[in-house]
């Protein structure tokens, strides 16, 4: 019996293509799988342009899809299927595998026809609206078929379908309405995804008069259980989706320790490990850092001495990326700190891309600051374990579980985190890491709500600032005060944050 999860998008090391959180959790939750020998299946779309790449033009980032041609070559061919459609009579899909055994990603690529196959060509990157709908049936039919023909639905031991976006699977396998699960891994208000009505039912058989149907109350519907991704993040949906609050709970993310710990301290030292043990192991994997940021901005001034702190992720308004750019303006270049910021903006998100303008200000206009727009797994790997303190900075309410902390913190870095996700499960003020600002317990709307945001960002800051500045000098003055809280971090990450155990939640 097998495990099959449905996935919009997956990071692996070895496939470069980019991918988000929800990604890069499905990665490791595979890497886990197969190093436990555990039948795992994944089943995504293979995006030939990828996300987005953003190149230095003049005064701009200019974004462009993915150079993708190689991926497919750290793949194996599985023989082409023929998906029937009303629509177009058949579209051709050609999967390719990566098997790590007894697990696998399959990445299903639509080739043919030109609408079916544009419809997928990009994550999350459509040309017009019907374009996101029609790639949402697109999978689904493509996934069914290959669930029926090549895995056998009679094999499948549970069907996870991570968000929404795969729910359509199970209209068409209605099998395996029992043995299906809904993950959410985002706040239930936005995460609603709605499709035309008319576009699936040209497809698809479903029951609705409406005009759009909703993926989020047809997984809930079609699901045993609903999973959310952190404590935090369960009583939100709950709140929110009270009709299905019977069947939700909730299962902390985890991290892959084999891809996020660096070599350079999982080959050194152990969870005994003293904290100048931890700190000698800790100093490569600094050196390391600290050459990579000098050679992204000539004449920049770190020596030993220095704290890098960190700010790596995707470029959005929900995770604040405007907190850090009001830090680094408020401390200045005092020759104690230097930021390393890093990440990219969907490239339609409108305050993303000017966000991101603002980072690539910074770094022109301070010393102290180097923005990598560039951002990928590999980078993500040595920063998060290279830095000396990372920032996560969610508007309270937001972020369903977040694991830059969990990364960061199994290499010995602990964060300064605002109050949310899984953060207030694992990170304890003052002795693993810090917590500033307010704990909100309902969604305000930051599209639209200024007024509170403009409140619980005044008070959220000025508490951030003075946590930081308490930080800077415990680093600077109590450099052993400030190690033992490493060393706090790294114990605590390392026996709790494991994707291991958030597997043995979920499956067993």
């Amino acid at each position: 019996m097998v495990v099959v999860s449905l996935t919009p998008e997956i990071a692996l090391d070895e496939i470069p293509v980019y991918a988000g959180g929800l990604g890069v959790l499905e990665g490791d939750k595979f890497y886990a799988a197969a190093e436990k020998n555990r039948p795992y299946v994944v089943l995504t779309p293979f995006y030939p342009k990828g996300y987005v790449e953003y190149v230095l033009s003049g005064e701009d980032l200019i974004p462009h899809p993915q150079k993708t041609e190689d991926f497919l070559r750290g793949l194996s061919p599985e023989p082409e299927m023929h998906v029937p459609s009303n629509r177009w009579g058949w579209f051709y899909v050609r999967p390719y595998a990566y098997v790590r055994s007894p697990a696998k990603v399959v990445f299903l690529h639509v080739v043919h026809p030109e609408p079916a196959a544009a419809a997928v060509e990009r994550l999350y990157v459509y040309e017009y609206e019907e374009q996101r709908d029609i790639a949402a049936v697109v999978f689904a039919k493509a996934a069914a078929q290959y669930i029926r023909e090549r895995i056998g639905v009679g094999e499948v031991r549970v069907l996870d379908l991570q968000e929404s976006w795969g729910s359509l699977v199970v209209q068409l396998l209605a099998e395996l309405v029992g043995r299906t699960r809904f993950i959410v891994h985002t706040i239930a208000p936005w995460t609603n995804l709605t499709l035309r009505a008319d576009i699936v039912k040209s497809e698809i058989q479903v029951e609705t008069a409406a005009d759009h149907l909703s993926l989020w109350n047809l997984s809930s519907e079609k699901s045993t259980k609903i999973i959310t991704v952190s404590a935090k993040h369960e009583a939100l949906v709950k709140k929110y989706s009270e009709n299905y609050a019977w069947k939700t709970t909730h299962i902390t993310n985890g991290v892959y320790l084999g891809r996020w710990v660096h070599p350079e301290i999982s080959s050194r030292v152990g969870l005994d490990a003293s904290v100048d043990e931890l700190a000698s192991a800790r100093e490569r994997v600094r050196e390391m850092l600290r050459s990579f940021l000098k050679q992204a901005k000539q004449g920049l001034r770190l020596d030993d001495n220095t704290m890098v702190v960190a700010w790596p992720r995707r470029i959005t308004r929900y995770k604040r990326p405007y907190f850090v750019e009001r830090l680094v303006n408020d401390v200045g270049d005092d020759g104690v700190v230097v930021f390393a910021l890093a990440g990219k903006a969907h490239p339609k998100d409108g305050d993303g891309q000017h966000l991101m303008k603002r980072f690539l200000q910074l770094h022109r206009e301070h010393g102290n600051v180097v923005y990598i727009p560039s951002y990928d797994l590999e980078k993500a790997k040595l920063i998060l374990a290279g830095s000396d303190l990372l920032l996560f900075t969610p508007f309270p309410a937001w972020e369903a579980c977040g694991t830059s902390y969990m990364k960061a913190g199994v290499n010995g870095v602990p964060t300064l985190s605002s109050r949310d996700g899984g953060a207030l499960e694992i990170i304890q003020d003052g002795v693993n890491g810090w917590l500033f600002g307010s704990e909100l317990s309902h969604v305000v709307n930051i599209y639209t709500d200024h007024e509170a945001v403009s409140r619980v960002d005044q008070s959220d800051y000025a508490d951030l600032l003075r946590k930081f500045k308490e930080i800077r000098k415990v680093f600077a003055e109590k450099p052993r005060e400030y190690r033992e809280v490493q060393l706090r971090a790294f114990e605590t990450m390392r026996r709790t944050c494991s994707v291991d155990r958030a597997l043995e939640q979920y499956y067993g």
